[in-house]
């Protein structure tokens, strides 16, 4: 089964068999309800997570005590994997939006496996310096001033990472993730749709045109 976790993953998708092999003796299963708090902003970073089962909602706040959604994680992503390497706290609060189940990976364990398997060390060097480019790529969208542009942006990297046009996320959460209002970007979703870029529905949002989306 833990072979079958990390196959399905596409963090450890591109290591051999037998490195997967060697990555499962090391996981951890989780299990939480809807509203449990995985970790909290500061905690001490104790490893890497892999959601099986549920949504998790990763916050982060502002000097001022402000709240902003960073991601909305979703069965089968990586999350909380900056402190493998840095060994610090974790940079944000993880919330289970619903019941569910997770996979842990303890630095402990990961640092003396990757001691004994350079392969997994690089790979995992590679695969997060890719997070850290869609990180940078997540300020740059969220500086813009025009919160159509900004909404845009946000909307094609959120289906590059669920690998599909069609987007499951609430207004509210979209809303939160850009720090506006609700009703912001309910009237920017109406003007992306009369100009027959995007189809919107309920908790759903299809892009049908990524290319005209991308200039916007």
């Amino acid at each position: 089964m833990d072979r079958d976790i990390l196959a399905a993953v596409a963090l450890f998708r591109e290591l051999s068999a037998s490195a997967r092999e060697t990555m499962a003796t090391i996981l951890k299963c989780r299990t939480f309800q809807r509203g449990d708090m995985l970790f909290h902003e500061g905690d001490p970073g104790e490893g890497i997570w892999i959601l099986n089962r549920g949504a998790v909602r990763l916050i982060k706040s502002d000097s001022e005590g402000r709240e902003r959604l960073l991601k909305i994680v979703r069965p089968g992503e990586v999350f909380a994997e900056i402190v493998l390497f840095d060994g610090g706290d974790y940079p944000a609060t993880a919330i289970a939006a619903d019941s569910g189940c997770a996979t842990v990976i303890y630095n402990r364990d990961a640092e003396e496996l990757m001691r004994q398997n350079p392969e997994l060390a690089w790979h995992f060097l590679r695969a997060f310096s890719r997070r850290l480019r869609d990180a940078y790529e997540r300020m740059h969208i969220i500086s813009g001033s025009d919160v159509v542009s900004k909404l845009a942006g946000l909307l094609l990297q959120l289906s590059r990472e669920q690998g599909k046009l069609v987007i499951s996320i609430s207004q509210q959460d979209l809303a939160d993730m850009l720090g506006t209002a609700r009703e912001t970007i309910s009237r920017s979703l109406s003007a992306l749709s009369d100009q027959g870029l995007v189809t919107v529905r309920r908790n759903r949002i299809e892009i049908l045109d990524a290319e005209a989306l991308e200039s916007r």
